[in-house]
Parts: C-alpha cells; structure tokens; sequence
C-alpha cells in the first residue's frame, strides 16, 4: 500500500538525489523546501515574477532529474516508537497484525527506502503499483508469501542499524530474524559519527558499526548515510549534527536526514534565552540547510475502501512536517537572500542530560 502513495513515490526520488548547487549571490534562497526557479538573462521581470509565483512551497519531484545521484551505504533508524500492537486482538474480522500505527508505517517507510535504494535501477524502482512485492527475481510474490532471503540481501547492499530505548523483545525478535536489520546496542543518545569515504559509522568511542571498515577512515567509494529520523525530539537532531560538525562530513550529501524539517524549530523558537543556547546545533546549522519537503502526503492514490485505505489514512500523523535534508557549504547570509562561501560556523558545545535521583531529566533525549 505504501509502496504506490505519491509520497512515498516523490520521497524515493528526493532521496536519491543531492539538490543543485544554490543560486549565484544575487539569487535568493528558499528557506521553506520550495525549488528556486533558473531564468535566463531577459529584462521581463514580470514574466520572472509570474513564473516565480507559479512554483509551489512543497516538492512534487517524481519527474525531477537535476541534482547529484546518492548511493546509500547506512541508514541509521532512531526513535521510531513500538510498532508492534501492544493490544492483541482475537477477532477473526481483524487480526492482531492488522494494528496500524505511526510506528508501523514509519518503519514499513524504512524498508523500503533500504529495498528501493538498494536497486541497481533507481529510475525504474518507485513504480506506481498497489503492492510491488518481489521475491528476488522481480516475479510478483503470491499472496502470504514470505522471502526472509530478499531482507537479508537488501541489508548487504545498505545496511540498516535501528535503535529504540522502548523496544520490546519482539519487536527485536522480528528486526532481527525478519527483517534482517542491525540492532543498535547501547543508546547512542544521537552522537553516531559518519565516516566519510566509507559506507559504514562509527559511536563516539570510535567503534566501528561495520566489519569490513574501521573508524581511522576508510577511503572507499564514497557512500551517503542517511538518518531516517521521523517526529524525533529536537535535541536528537542536535546530537547527530554535533557528531559530524564539519563541512567534509555534513555537506556534498555525506549526510542526508530524513526527519522533522528545521526550519519548522527556526520558525516556533522565539525566545533569546533558547535562541542563545550554545548548545542547539539545529539553530546554528539552519543557513547551511537545504531542506526540501516532499509532496503528496494527502494524495488519495490508494483502493477506496480497502485495508491499504485504512492504513494510509495515518499517513498525515506519521510524516507530517517532515522533510529530506541536505547540507551545504554555502549559506544565506544578512537577512537579505544572498548565498555565499561564508566560513563554517563553531562547533556548538555538547548537550548533556542532566540525571538526578529519580534519572534522567532536564532533555528529550531518551
């Protein structure tokens, strides 16, 4: 059911692609996702103003072709929730699997995002079907059938390390033995650093997350990581860029998250008390952010009266205010619109949690 949905169709596409370069320094930049419009030299400016109208503040990018194609070696999963139905029901009319949830599509996302990234032909993976299920040779599975083989290889081509502090021994149970999927086993509390040139990462006392890489800095083929953070708490966002502070690592698509869009958290934050905190590092990286929301989330594309119906109708409580984001080196600088090379900025100081005797306080980070 997901695999059909103009979202998701548009997500797979904005995902396999670095955006272009921004605009020379005269041009402005979008701060909202929206995609600058190219003109060429014309003294029409009235034309230019009608074009510039006509684009939307989301992105409808299923035919879009610019960019820098990304090859995905991780994708690191956090914060998803339980997906698995704590209530079990014993209706016949409604099975126990039959639970959707944010959690559920938010991970049934994932899956997918690692099975269609994985492919060799990227223009021809998202197709607009209602359940393009193979079983490895491109064949269509019969109904009910399962090919726990397909997951495996899918992780041997990007690999997908998941954490949640709330799972539960099922949940670990079918992660592992189902979906094929690397259990993250100590809370990392978001401070995962990338290494660049390699298709693997590395936790903050530099072990390394896969057996073929070390963390002195692999120089293999260059491969993206992605964060596949969905309605994560702000300061978990925090913890992944002050791990991988630099321009080499957050920028040229090294890094990609998919998660709430910043811009979002630059809009509400008002106060100079929290504007001021040393350290938010989703603040400071806001003028280097290129973020790009994805259209189709309310599309309707899906069987009327159906279960995939039922499903996608939390789809809106699932990805809302979401957003793929990139990061570049140049920024939007003097309130003015124009982008530049501007000198990256400080590494903002390390968020600590505060414990005390009844644990953990004071941060949203679990």
């Amino acid at each position: 059911a997901l695999e059909g949905h103009d979202y998701v169709i548009n997500l797979l596409a904005a995902l396999r692609r670095l955006p272009p370069p921004p605009p020379p320094k005269a041009a402005a930049i979008s701060t909202s996702g929206q995609k600058n419009a190219e003109y060429h030299d014309s003294d029409d400016d009235n034309a230019k103003e009608a074009a510039a109208d006509d684009k939307e503040e989301n992105l409808s990018i299923e035919e879009e072709e610019d960019g820098i194609p990304l090859r995905y070696g991780e994708i690191v999963c956090y914060g998803i929730g339980n997906f698995a139905p704590t209530n079990v029901s014993t209706s016949r009319q409604r099975p126990f699997y039959v639970s959707y949830s944010a959690p559920l599509l938010q991970l049934s996302l994932a899956l997918l995002i690692r099975r269609h990234l994985g492919t060799r032909d990227a223009s021809s993976a998202a197709t607009r079907s209602t359940c393009n299920i193979t079983n490895g040779d491109d064949k269509p599975l019969e109904e009910g059938e399962v090919t726990a083989s397909d997951y495996d290889s899918q992780q041997r081509t990007i690999k997908m390390v998941y954490f949640e502090p709330l799972m539960t021994e099922l949940e670990r149970y079918v992660l592992e033995n189902v979906f094929h999927v690397d259990i993250i086993r100590t809370n990392e509390r978001g401070k995962r650093s990338v290494v660049v040139g390699s298709v693997s990462s590395c936790t903050t006392d530099g072990t390394s997350t896969s057996s073929s890489s070390s963390c002195s800095g692999n120089t293999a083929e260059r491969r993206s990581t992605l964060f596949y953070m969905p309605h994560c708490p702000m300061r978990l966002y925090g913890n992944v860029l002050w791990s991988n502070w630099s321009p080499d690592a957050l920028c040229d698509g090294n890094i990609v998250i998919y998660g709430n869009d910043f811009h979002s958290y630059d809009d509400r934050v008002l106060s100079s008390g929290e504007r001021s905190d040393e350290s938010n590092a989703v603040l400071r990286i806001i003028p280097h952010l290129v973020s790009r929301r994805v259209d189709g989330l309310s599309s309707s594309n899906n069987r009327k009266g159906s279960i995939e119906c039922e499903a996608l109708a939390k789809m809106e409580n699932a990805f809302n205010d979401s957003a793929v984001m990139t990061f570049a080196t140049t920024a939007s600088v003097g309130g003015s619109g124009d982008v530049r090379e501007v000198d990256w900025p400080d590494r903002p100081e390390e968020y600590n949690i505060v414990f005390d005797e009844k644990g953990e306080r004071g941060g949203e980070v679990l």
